[in-house]
């Protein structure tokens, strides 16, 4: 499992209720390799191709259907993406950087 999937499932077995996904961006940025740490040692280069995706997907998938009554939250998915298999479970939502603020600051 990568790195952003296992700490979602280690939340999610903590037993928290609501786990936000932030700068779960899924996919590449202009058909480019979205890393901060691109070009740096042991990363592709800043113009490589994005990293297959749908690896991701599938593992938070995975994560959805385990864990029902728990909520997980997309917030703010880059370039509006968000996975239409996601969207098909109950527990599962969107929210917009503003809300998501609002929702943590009252």
């Amino acid at each position: 499992m990568s790195s952003g999937p296992c700490a979602l499932s280690l939340a999610l077995d903590e037993g928290f209720s609501y786990c936000f996904l932030i700068g779960f961006d899924l996919k590449g940025h202009n058909n480019l390799h979205n890393n901060i740490y691109a070009g740096t040692k042991n990363y592709y280069g800043r113009h490589a191709k994005p990293t297959y995706h749908m690896n991701w997907v599938s593992q938070i998938l995975t994560l959805l259907k385990k864990y029902t009554n728990q909520r997980i939250v997309q917030v703010n998915p880059m370039n509006q993406f968000t996975p239409e298999s996601w969207k098909n479970h109950s527990n599962f939502s969107i929210m917009d950087l503003y809300a998501f603020n609002n929702m943590i600051n009252n």
